[in-house]
């Protein structure tokens, strides 16, 4: 098997995690190629798998994977594809009644290719410290909408990370299991 890992990476805590997923197929005798989005391949030609992965700003990967998708779409829908997320919160969770986060992230990008077989959101890392301006405002924005008390939010603006390469690698594995049933 012969599988493309496609990311985006703003800190690089998802290119870690590329990293990982590429070192656990490689175990199983699958042969990987790691590419961040803007250096996609001209062709997907002669790759199993296609899996799509970035980290997650604003309930979206970020723009260049998003283009990515949207740019490929009709050639992505010519090979099984994957999709990671890379958060702090894996979990969707509801604030004013609007789903966000989770893995229904993935749905307009399953919908855009038609030939998704699995999703899974994975741990990532934040360091607030090290975050843009943008970021940070954007971040700053989420906390308030989402109702956090300033204690929550000083809490969650300490360096932390959830990157578990265990949980990784059980994603991989879950993920050879779906590519071999079809």
């Amino acid at each position: 098997m012969k599988v493309l890992i496609m990311y985006a990476s703003r800190y690089g805590a998802t290119a870690v995690i590329a990293e990982w997923i590429a070192e656990r197929l490689t175990i199983e005798g699958w042969e990987t190629e790691r590419r961040e989005a803007r250096e996609a391949p001209s062709a997907f030609s002669g790759y199993d798998l296609v899996l799509m992965g970035s980290g997650i700003y604003a309930n979206g990967f970020l723009p260049e994977m998003e283009n990515f998708i949207e740019e490929r779409k009709d050639e992505l829908a010519e090979v099984k594809t994957a999709f990671f997320g890379t958060a702090m919160k894996t979990e969707c969770m509801f604030v004013k009644g609007k789903a966000m986060g989770g893995v229904q992230i993935f749905e307009k990008y399953a919908a855009l290719t038609g030939t998704c077989i699995y999703g899974e959101m994975l741990h990532g890392e934040m360091v607030y410290a090290r975050m843009t301006d943008t970021d940070k405002k954007g971040m700053d924005y989420f906390y308030r909408m989402a109702g956090f008390s300033e204690l929550e939010i000083a809490e969650r603006k300490k360096p932390r990370s959830l990157m578990n390469k265990a949980e990784v690698w059980a994603f991989t594995e879950n993920l050879v299991k779906r590519v071999m049933k079809r």
